[in-house]
């Protein structure tokens, strides 16, 4: 049987002032009252490593309810397109990144972000364009 590597993404979620970063924690049960503990937490859809839906960026594309599991676990491509930090992906970026995306490849694009203020976020992030979308969709 071949070992396997599991790779955490997510690392140390860190709550930061914006409001993108935002993490409300609310106490629905805890053991002054109740027979155990029960949060909810609240928190935005871009926080940390995420995943966007395909309509996020496609119009009329899936939501992420509609998003099959099975195409979030297995071995991943990471594709290396730090030379496009700071602006918006492209199908020409894709296809210029290595190593190359073959069709139902699980993809992980490694974009040299780096953290910076609430105005970095909103005007120096990369992001993928709708084209960039549909060749990766």
């Amino acid at each position: 049987m071949a070992r396997e590597t599991i790779i955490e993404l997510a690392g140390k979620i860190v709550a930061e002032d914006s409001p993108y970063n935002e993490v409300k924690v609310s106490w629905l049960r805890d053991w002054d009252m109740d027979n155990g503990s029960l949060c909810q937490w609240t928190l935005n859809d871009h926080f940390g490593t995420h995943l966007d839906a395909p309509i996020h960026i496609v119009p009329n594309a899936p939501s992420i309810d509609k998003v099959d599991i099975n195409r979030l676990i297995g071995e991943a491509v990471v594709i290396d397109c730090s030379f496009a930090n700071g602006r918006g992906l492209t199908s020409e970026d894709f296809e210029r990144a290595k190593p190359r995306v073959k069709a139902g490849d699980i993809v992980l694009i490694y974009s040299a972000e780096q953290p910076g203020s609430l105005e970095d976020y909103i005007r120096k992030q990369t992001f993928v364009t709708p084209d960039g979308a549909c060749l990766l969709y």
